[in-house]
Order: C-alpha cells, then sequence, then structure tokens
C-alpha cells in the first residue's frame, strides 16, 4: 500500500506507538503547511470562510468552504497514505486532531500553563482568530505548537486574552 511500498512493509515491524506518533506528527506537520498556505493570497478567499466569527465556538471549526473542506481532506491524509502508514494509525491520528480542533475553537482563555508550551490552547488559537490581519496569521498548528515555534509563527498568547476576532478581507 502506498507510493513506496517498501515503507509499508517498516509499518509492520516498527512497534505500534511509534506508527501511531509518526502518523500524528506528519499529520501535524501536513496541516500545519497547509494551514499556512491558505493564509497566503491565493487561497486566503476559500479559508476566509472560516474567519469572520466574532464569537469564536466549537461551531467554528464547521465554518468552512466547501473546497476547503476538500483541500483538506486530501492534503492532510495523503502524505500519511502515500508511505504507507497503517490505517489505524492514521484514523486515530485524525480523531485526536479532530477532537482537539474543537476543544481549541471554546471559548475559553485558557493558556494551558506550561503545556501551552507544547499543546495548542484555545487561546493561542483565538489569537490566530484575531481581527487583525496580520496577527492571525500566527499560530497555525492544531494540537502542538512545535511546528509554529520551529518556523517562526508562534505568538504567545498571554498578551491577547479574549481578543476581539472576526477578521474580514
Amino acid at each position: 500500500m502506498g507510493l513506496f511500498p517498501g515503507l509499508a512493509n517498516i509499518w509492520d515491524v516498527v512497534p505500534a506507538a511509534f506508527a501511531g506518533v509518526a502518523a500524528f506528527l506528519l499529520a501535524e506537520f501536513t496541516i500545519y503547511w497547509r494551514h499556512r498556505l491558505e493564509h497566503h493570497r491565493l487561497w486566503w478567499p476559500i479559508h476566509a470562510v472560516h474567519h469572520p466569527d466574532e464569537t469564536i465556538t466549537w461551531f467554528t471549526l464547521l465554518r468552512k468552504h466547501p473546497l476547503a473542506k476538500l483541500l483538506s481532506a486530501v492534503v492532510d491524509h495523503l502524505p500519511l497514505l502515500l508511505i504507507g502508514l497503517p490505517l489505524w494509525a492514521i484514523a486515530l491520528a485524525a480523531v485526536i486532531r479532530s477532537w482537539w480542533g474543537f476543544f481549541i475553537h471554546a471559548d475559553l482563555p485558557w493558556t494551558l500553563g506550561p503545556l501551552g508550551k507544547v499543546l495548542m490552547s484555545p487561546a493561542a488559537h483565538r489569537l490566530h482568530h484575531i481581527d487583525d490581519l496580520v496577527l492571525c496569521g500566527a499560530n497555525y498548528g492544531n494540537t502542538l505548537t512545535l511546528w509554529d515555534r520551529l518556523f517562526g509563527t508562534y505568538v504567545d498568547p498571554q498578551p491577547y486574552l479574549n481578543c476581539a476576532t472576526g477578521v474580514c478581507g
């Protein structure tokens, strides 16, 4: 299975926990870049549908343009399938990311304290939805802050707790 059949065999011999972690980390990496690209002027018109809410709720996660839904469905899972990761690992990563996606779209000023250095918090993601086109170009990660920190797009949410949201344009 996958583009590289030899890789599929690797997943049969590595511990299941390793395959699960690999699926999760690769998915997070892919989602980070897909989400970051959605903020580029070429893709922004379809992604902007997700950003106008002045009150963030878990319904905000569901507000997406149909093309954005299609893009995320294909881009988020294709790399995992191409390297032959087990379907159970891909599904587990998707469930964790989906659950966390609802959590970070909750209207909570939680930074998660020290855990917020590793995990995307509702406050950090709210900052991503701030009504400022420059600051909404931060905190692209879904579950982890890792990729934002590595690529310089993480912004500490503490100074922006309960910031106004609803960027337009």
